[in-house]
């Protein structure tokens, strides 16, 4: 990890200095202070595979990246940490609180204002990595992201470990595949325009329609989504808001079944193997294997143990 602080320079060279590094870091950022004979800047930096981290803490000061500016090709996330900061980006006004996250297009002109002293956090993606998700990064770019969204939460928190990891001395040499990490986080930040219109569903209409299907083994995300006719990504942000996913929740359910029924007096006639069928398990393997994960113990020790109850 690398740092600089403005106090380190002579008076006369504070600024050009602090504007060389945060050029270099931000994609040719340059910094206007409001008082710049009193302007003071903290910067520390490391990188994560092709991702960049850097925590930047300063005074009230105007920071902006002009069209002039070249870009690299990169996609700019800063999460706020302290202070309050304005944002304008292709004539969108923004206001940036503590835990709030903004994108920004590198290829684009913007603006950040630091209203008072400020930090955040910033982290550069390649646009490489993006694929088909710089679309819909792209359609939020410069709006306030709300540090209340649980989605967001969890984006910060990736980027958080990001930011120590870079401070360890591992962090330059780990294969963890951070960009497509992040980038998938970053996707279940972007409001889904379902969401305010057409085509919303909540929590418990979809646990009804689960509840009716749940056994199903054709039961998927993308038939989900046809048959309510919403958005993966829609569904996918649901479960999220309960610390799960479609996935895991769906094995779950059909767990916590199976193990009743195999408790169940009624069922003993049963095979196991119907059980699971039954249940939505079209292969006897997987459901050994995650039957045993969960209760720690084979399905017919299960079985046995509660039949001597």
């Amino acid at each position: 990890m690398q740092t600089f602080a403005v106090a380190s320079v002579a008076p006369a060279g504070r600024l050009e200095r602090w504007n060389e590094q945060l050029s270099a870091l931000f994609s040719n950022l340059t910094a206007e202070p409001e008082e710049p004979t009193d302007f003071d800047g903290r910067l520390a930096w490391g990188r994560v595979e092709s991702v960049m981290c850097a925590t930047a803490w300063a005074r009230s000061c105007r920071m902006h990246h002009g069209a002039e500016s070249i870009a690299d090709g990169s996609l700019l996330i800063k999460f706020q940490r302290s202070g309050r900061a304005h944002v304008s980006y292709r004539g969108q006004q923004s206001l940036l609180d503590p835990g709030d996250l903004v994108i920004f297009d590198t290829e684009r002109p913007h603006e950040l204002q630091l209203l008072g002293d400020a930090e955040m956090l910033a982290v550069t993606l390649p646009r490489a990595v993006l694929g088909e998700r710089m679309r819909d990064l792209d359609r939020v770019a410069g709006q306030r992201l709300p540090g209340s969204d649980p989605a967001v939460q969890l984006c910060a928190r990736y980027a958080e470990s990001l930011w120590h990891l870079c401070g360890s001395r591992s962090g330059g040499e780990v294969s963890i595949g951070a960009a497509s990490v992040l980038s998938g986080l970053l996707e279940f930040c972007v409001p889904d325009p379902q969401a305010h219109g057409a085509g919303r569903i909540g929590w418990e209409a979809l646990q009804a329609y689960l509840q009716e299907r749940l056994f199903d083994a054709e039961l998927s995300i993308a038939r989900i989504s046809a048959e309510l006719g919403v958005s993966a990504r829609w569904l996918q942000k649901l479960f999220a808001q309960k610390g799960t996913t479609p996935a895991r929740f769906i094995l779950e359910a059909r767990l916590t079944e199976a193990g009743r029924r195999l408790a169940d007096s009624t069922y003993r006639e049963q095979s196991i193997t119907v059980i699971a069928y039954d249940l939505g398990f079209g292969d006897l393997t997987y459901f050994g294997r995650a039957f045993q994960a969960r209760y720690g113990m084979t399905a017919s020790e299960f079985r046995r143990r509660q039949s001597l109850n």
